[in-house]
């Protein structure tokens, strides 16, 4: 509602502010909507007298003019904050610049601000986002900037007492609410009690964003969280409860990161549970939603990432996840055709995002959630954006046996052992223990009994539908590959397994030996590991297809590594830095002499796998055959093996490791 424009006393006290505005409404003759927009005002008015210092408001009063600048909380509150702004003092132009215009751009209305600043004018630019949509030379030459946030629960409740009269008493958190919401309750004639049931209200249908966010587990009760994704989260959980408290600023907060795994590994349940534990509400968002909640085009996906993050603003505290990162592509891999249209989206995401990390776009923790890290543009994951990239690994056999004990709940199988079935499961993902509980309880609901550990173990490991011939073939891989792990120093086996897990035949679980950098001399020893699975393969039959294939397969990571060793490290004979590591086996297909520097390369190592392989032939076939009878065999075992193995030297090295 438009009000009269009115020059104030530069010292004005909020109880004269107030009692003038309300004795001149108590004289008005409004309707009853009229008066809801007043109440607005009045809590409007509240943000604007808090925020304003003395020295502001004198250049208010100045006779040469001031440039005036107002960031609000969210789009709308403007023209709340715009009438309260005019209590304090005239001015020959107001802009309200929300983005909803093509105009509203910094280049855009220049010269109408200066020239009214030159006069001697008042200029007052309102927005959420000032730099973005304010032009330029009102921004800049800013006298006052004001940066307004959410209401507090105090400035709330002098808001009510200044429309009813009454004290409401003790105020709850009001989390999420926006403009709309304090119209529809801060209501003339009302009492205190009735406004605050009605803003309690509106909060509690807001805490929850996510339907889902109830059933997810608190931190320190979430089965299966480890490592590095355990200690951030807990940290963060720790850090806010510290905020809350008053002991830390919320920018002294680490409460940015990405999310990678693979999927099923729970980035969204983490989320969730990152969320509930802090007891704030949580939004989900992804790029494909982008464009499947909108008609797809540019504008139109711009103003949906827009909406997104006003939508955490207004409801901050808020978690925002943002699922399926990757599908915002690198800047660095786009061709001509793509880069006009994904540049802007690009940058919007990121133009939003720093306003959201750095706090000035309301308290919002951002979580962005990637199967693959590696293809994140580098700006999104740069200091002071989601620099920290946290990898959710599949489970240990204790984290499984958690998850699914977890699923089956207290009155399944209660005080079962399920150690057993984890280590034959190990290396699958939280979402495969949600999916064989289901389907075992299915299993004992047709026989018309209660579940049993039998019907979990004939899903982890059912019977091996393979001959013989193929599961020794397997083991005999899978063998080969932790023999050299663990001869070369490569890395710790924690189990070798052949059972069965969608495309994968067998698996060799592995802790790489942590190193801050390698050389040329580990970066091969790796490689070498890696294709002795392949080498097993031959040396008893035949090559097969079970080492290439896809990206992750034993020939495509050590071409991936020799790539980077030589376009990327330095490491293959020539200093010249070609590409990241991530990217360089890109290359292959445009770089002939790389090509043949990385296969070169792969023919010498293979040949050393090749000798490996036969110099630790009994070793391998020994163990191999004890693996498929018992199909999951524990590192121990492997290093109790090779230490009993004279020959457990690699050809051309000693004991230290060097080179002979």
């Amino acid at each position: 509602m438009a009000r009269k424009q009115q020059n104030q006393k530069p010292d004005q006290s909020l109880e004269e502010f107030l009692s003038r505005d309300l004795a001149r409404r108590a004289h008005e003759e409004a309707d009853a909507s009229d008066g809801s927009d007043e109440e607005v005002e009045t809590l409007a008015g509240i943000l604007v007298h808090d925020a304003l210092t003395s020295e502001q408001r004198r250049a208010l009063s100045a006779p040469d003019g001031a440039a005036v600048v107002v960031r609000v909380p969210s789009p709308d509150w403007a023209d709340a904050v715009a009438a309260a702004m005019r209590s304090h003092a005239t001015y020959s132009d107001m802009q309200i610049k929300l983005g909803t215009s093509r105009q509203d751009r910094p280049e855009v209305g220049c010269d109408r601000v200066s020239a009214r600043l030159a006069r001697g004018g008042r200029v007052c630019g309102i927005s959420q986002d000032p730099e973005r949509f304010l032009p330029a030379s009102l921004v800049a030459g800013a006298d006052v900037r004001l940066d307004l946030a959410q209401p507090t629960p105090g400035q709330v409740a002098r808001a009510i007492r200044a429309v009813t009269g009454e004290d409401p008493g003790p105020m709850p958190p009001l989390h999420g609410l926006g403009h709309h919401d304090y119209v529809a309750a801060l209501r003339t004639g009302s009492t205190a009690a009735a406004c605050l049931a009605r803003l309690t209200a509106a909060a509690r249908s807001r805490s929850v964003v996510d339907p889902d966010l109830p059933e997810a587990p608190l931190l320190h009760e979430m089965p299966g969280l480890e490592g590095e994704a355990r200690d951030w989260c807990l940290a963060l959980a720790d850090d806010f409860q510290a905020y809350l408290a008053g002991r830390i600023d919320f920018d002294a907060i680490s409460r940015h990161a990405v999310f990678c795994g693979e999927p099923g590994t729970g980035k969204t349940l983490l989320a969730r549970s990152v969320a509930r534990t802090l007891g704030v509400g949580l939004i989900e968002t992804s790029v494909a939603s982008w464009f499947t909640q909108t008609q797809g085009y540019l504008g139109d996906v711009v103003r949906e990432i827009d909406r997104v993050f006003s939508a955490a603003a207004a409801a901050s505290p808020v978690v925002l996840f943002l699922d399926e990162a990757d599908g915002l592509p690198s800047r660095t891999r786009l061709d001509n055709r793509n880069r006009d249209f994904w540049k802007p989206i690009i940058g919007q995401v990121l133009l939003q995002l720093d306003g959201a990390t750095s706090g000035k776009n309301g308290k919002i923790i951002v979580i962005a959630g990637t199967n693959h890290a590696e293809d994140l543009d580098p700006a999104l994951v740069r200091p002071g954006r989601l620099s920290r990239v946290i990898t959710v690994r599949r489970p240990s056999v204790s984290g499984l046996a958690e998850i699914i004990r977890h699923h089956l709940g207290p009155d399944d199988l209660p005080g079962a052992d399920l150690t057993g079935v984890a280590a034959l499961g190990v290396g699958a993902t939280g979402a495969d223990a949600a999916a064989w509980v289901q389907a075992a309880r299915r299993t004992a609901r047709v026989a018309g009994r209660p579940i049993a550990v039998a019907d979990l173990m004939a899903l982890v490991a059912p019977e091996d539908d393979r001959t013989p011939a193929e599961a020794l073939a397997c083991a005999r891989h899978e063998i080969a590959h932790a023999c050299a792990v663990e001869a070369m120093g490569v890395g710790t086996v924690q189990t070798v397994t052949t059972v069965q897990s969608g495309e994968v035949a067998g698996l060799t679980r592995t802790k790489l030996t942590t190193r801050l950098s390698m050389t040329r001399v580990q970066i091969e020893d790796y490689v070498v590991a890696t294709l002795c699975g392949r080498a097993a393969d031959e040396e008893w039959g035949e090559a097969s297809t079970g080492a290439g294939g896809p990206a992750n397969s034993d020939l495509g990571m050590a071409t991936r590594t020799l790539a980077a060793a030589h376009a990327s490290f330095g490491l293959g004979g020539s200093l010249l830095h070609r590409a990241s590591d991530v990217d360089a086996h890109r290359l292959l297909a445009t770089c002939p002499d790389l090509c043949q520097a990385v296969s070169a390369d792969l023919d010498r190592l293979y040949a050393r796998s090749r000798a490996f392989v036969q110099a630790h032939k009994p070793t391998i076939d020994g163990l191999a055959h004890r693996l498929v009878n018992e199909r999951l065999l524990t590192g121990a075992v492997i290093r109790d093996r090779l230490a009993e193995d004279r020959t457990s030297l690699t050809p051309g090295r000693t004991k230290g490791g060097r080179r002979a």
